[in-house]
């Protein structure tokens, strides 16, 4: 099954096709197709798509920079909270010159505010991972210490763990 195929055929649920679709590495042409269902107005292709991006980037994958600069100018016309989610959990994986831009902090800045827990934990995680590649180590202090005292056991979850992780930082 073709890429486009298997982001067309997305029920919201499952990934199983997605996955087998990935399961080769992916052409530069490959990734062009699936960075033009982000402009989708349809909210399975946006997080089928998305989904494609992080996953990749989770196994290991390659992704051309030009996909990842897409997902950030795309994510501001995102309907749904699942590709905002996957933007921010591909975060991790992006290269420093992408995790310094005004762009993605801004985006970052506003999932931090989202009502929906799980978009703002991983927003968390992105903004303590952009701040680290601004060399804003006070920032993450400052963040974790906030998320320390959150009410959800989810965003207290993930300051120990970012805690652990950025404490050559801290």
């Amino acid at each position: 099954m073709s890429l486009v195929e298997a982001i067309l055929r997305f029920d919201g649920t499952h990934v199983d096709e997605l996955k087998h679709a990935l399961s080769n590495e992916l052409s530069r042409d490959d990734w062009r197709e699936i960075l033009s269902f982000f402009d989708s107005d349809d909210r399975m292709h946006q997080s089928a798509s998305t989904w494609l991006v992080k996953n990749a980037a989770e196994r290991g994958q390659a992704i051309y920079p030009e996909v990842l600069e897409k997902l950030i100018l795309a994510a501001p016309q995102f309907t749904y909270w699942e590709p905002r989610l996957h933007l921010l959990q591909t975060v991790k994986y992006m290269p420093n010159d992408l995790l310094t831009t005004d762009k993605l902090s801004k985006l970052v800045a506003e999932y931090c505010a989202d009502k929906k827990t799980l978009l703002r934990v991983w927003a968390l995680d992105a903004r303590c991972r952009t701040a680290k590649a601004n060399g804003d180590g006070s920032s993450i202090q400052t963040l974790l210490q906030h998320a320390q005292d959150d009410k959800a056991a989810s965003m207290r979850a993930r300051a120990r763990l970012l805690r652990e992780e950025f404490a050559k930082v801290l």
